[in-house]
């Protein structure tokens, strides 16, 4: 249950990405478009935010046990996160206004 609702959150925020929102009803070749953005745009990002998102988003930890597997506080962590969200979010708007979304 609780992968299943990172998987929904993670499919919200990328909804907030991107123009189109992502439903559970879009075609295969559309959720794999998607699908090979979010992980080339993940690739692009800094290597802490990456692993931030990773671990987040993929792994499914909390932001207190990733900054305690990091070293680091919560708060740098949140930092990370929002950081690589944006980051997401500028690219993804470059996608849009590209037309390839």
């Amino acid at each position: 249950m609780f992968e299943q609702r990172r998987t929904v959150q993670l499919r919200q925020d990328f909804s907030q990405l991107s123009s189109r929102p992502i439903s559970a009803n879009d075609n295969s070749r559309q959720r794999e478009k998607y699908r090979k953005f979010l992980s080339a745009a993940i690739k692009s990002l800094p290597p802490r935010q990456r692993d931030s998102i990773r671990l987040y988003y993929l792994e499914g930890k909390k932001q207190q046990e990733i900054a305690e597997l990091l070293g680091v506080e919560r708060s740098t962590v949140s930092r990370r996160l929002k950081a690589a969200r944006q980051s997401l979010q500028k690219l993804a708007a470059l996608f849009t206004d590209a037309g390839i979304f």
